[in-house]
């Protein structure tokens, strides 16, 4: 039992030691938005419920921001903040239904949380992989697919080399 405690413990220092050496080490890549950026329209109506670098559970810094809505409210529009190609509309476990779009400037928009499933996105919104979308397209609907706890969408935008920007910026606010 002893020698379990020692190793537990020895286990436990090294970790903290991780930590001191290396604060900044996480899942994903933070980035300062690049000075030749230029600005989005809002994707949503709503408010930032939750911003860019917030901290997360377990600890990790939040990629996007939320816009969300009363729980009365008819979920609205998904619209696209810059014209581009859609590179996926996919679905999984944290994200819900997802659509991602490479937008012109070289960044990627991924639009997550939204109504329905790929199949139904594409046959209601008659849009797919490859797609050319201009500004202000609708794409879908807010909804609360994935890991989420009410109707919100979390948008995130990434440069070429997938690093999270803040969308803030992107979107002038």
């Amino acid at each position: 039992m002893n020698i379990i405690k020692k190793k537990s413990f020895k286990i436990l220092r090294w970790i903290i030691i991780f930590i001191l050496i290396f604060p900044s080490f996480s899942y994903m890549q933070m980035a300062a938005p690049p000075a030749n950026i230029s600005s989005g329209i809002n994707p949503s109506s709503g408010w930032i419920t939750s911003t860019y670098g917030e901290p997360r559970p377990p600890g990790k810094p939040h990629t996007g921001i939320d816009i969300g809505i009363r729980r009365e409210d008819l979920p609205p529009d998904v619209s696209v903040s810059k014209e581009g190609y859609i590179m996926e509309i996919g679905g999984d476990a944290i994200r819900g239904t997802y659509v991602k779009i490479k937008n012109r400037d070289g960044t990627i928009s991924t639009y997550c949380h939204l109504d329905g499933t790929p199949t139904t996105i594409k046959r209601d919104y008659q849009i797919g992989e490859g797609y050319y979308v201009g500004p202000g397209a609708t794409i879908c609907k807010m909804d609360c697919t994935g890991h989420s706890s009410c109707n919100h969408l979390h948008y995130t935008i990434q440069d070429e080399y997938s690093y999270f920007l803040n969308p803030a910026d992107y979107l002038g606010m």
